[in-house]
Formats: structure tokens, sequence, C-alpha cells
């Protein structure tokens, strides 16, 4: 079974306690006042628009093939990029 995760675009909103990220329909997390609370709270709430670039660069490197008997390309923009899109989908 495969979660999904809640679709983007994600925006902040200020509160009284910290900042509430959400989608159109509902609040995605909150960030409360620790140290760089906007800086995590942007980095959130650009996650799913994070997530599409990783993807469009992997499309992009579809059939790029480097060596004899490689099925994907290996180079090392790929390799960080399977890696981050892995992380972010907790394969």
């Amino acid at each position: 079974m495969t979660i999904q995760h809640t679709p983007g675009p994600w925006t902040l909103h200020e509160t009284v306690r910290g900042i509430r990220i959400e989608d159109s329909k509902t609040t995605v997390c909150s960030v409360f006042p620790r140290g760089d609370k906007e800086a995590n709270a942007r980095l959130i709430a650009a996650a799913p628009d994070l997530l599409a670039a990783l993807r469009l660069v992997e499309r992009q490197h579809e059939g790029r093939v480097v060596g004899i008997g490689q099925t994907k390309c290996e180079c090392d923009v790929c390799a960080v990029v399977r890696a981050a899109i892995a992380k972010a989908e907790g394969t």
C-alpha cells in the first residue's frame, strides 16, 4: 500500500502560536516558535514543488544511458535525485 502526501501547493499562514502550512482544504502541519521556524516552514511548504522538480529531472534523464548494459542513467545527478525522491516517498 502506498500512502500519498497531501497534494500541493502548500501555503504558509502565520498564527499567534507559530506557522501553519496548508493546502486548499486542510492544515498539513504546524511549526512552532523554535529556532529558525520561518526557514523550516518555508522548506516544508516548498516540499511538493521540490519533489515535482526532482521527478522532472528524473524524467529528463530517462533513456540517457551512459555505459554499456545500463538500463537507466547512473550519473551523479540522477543518483542524488533518486535518493531524494526515495527519501520523500519513504522507500
